[in-house]
């Protein structure tokens, strides 16, 4: 095996994607959420705390991630128009496999693909994109969990209730934009590195 160190680190997207909205659900329903397995979220006094509180949280940030995943299609069904307008110019260029869907989500990952492969530098920050995005579709998620959450626990106010309801509408907010964002560099950077290839088949 050819591994190297930076094969072991978290990548960008398992930090805001992952990590960070599993450590806020940590430190705000940790003890509720494990009470069922006999477990409880300490105070991070010392260094051997902080082992399984980053399991815990990489742990509920995955949960959050999937069930998260719908939210893609309704943001997925208002595109801004520069966005369009590079789907339309991508779309006459790329050809999917016989058998697959011919969706705006489908020819994304494709682009998405062909930029991995093709360029290390797009895809640094394409893949810095679709973190950002994911920690705010995660979040999105939390703060509305969050509510039946604190009313099950007993501490749910009606300040608690605003502040989860506000939080709730910037991050849905902010997601809707950098999915946007994201949709909208994939399918740029596959037409911009499709277009020396263009020129040189004539």
């Amino acid at each position: 095996m050819n591994q190297k160190p930076g094969d072991l680190l978290l990548s960008v997207i398992d930090f805001f994607g992952i990590l960070i909205p599993g450590a806020v659900l940590a430190f705000l329903h940790g003890n509720l959420l494990l009470a069922p397995l006999g477990l409880s979220v300490k105070a991070l006094e010392t260094f051997s705390d902080w082992i399984p509180a980053f399991f815990v949280s990489f742990v509920l940030g995955h949960f959050l991630l999937g069930l998260s995943v719908p939210f893609n299609g309704l943001a997925a069904r208002f595109p801004s128009t520069v966005t369009e307008a590079y789907e339309k110019a991508v779309r006459a260029q790329l050809t999917l496999p016989a058998g697959v869907k011919d969706t705006r989500t489908n020819l994304f990952y494709a682009a998405f693909s062909f930029v991995r492969i093709h360029s290390p530098e797009a895809m640094a920050e394409l893949e810095r994109q679709a973190a950002e995005y994911k920690m705010f579709r995660s979040l999105t998620l939390l703060f509305l969990l969050d509510i039946p959450l604190c009313a099950v626990s007993g501490s749910l106010s009606l300040a608690r209730l605003v502040a989860s309801l506000a939080i709730v509408a910037l991050a849905a907010y902010r997601f809707r934009f950098l999915f946007d964002w994201t949709y909208q560099l994939a399918f740029e950077f596959y037409w911009q590195l499709q277009k020396p290839a263009a020129g040189q088949v004539g």
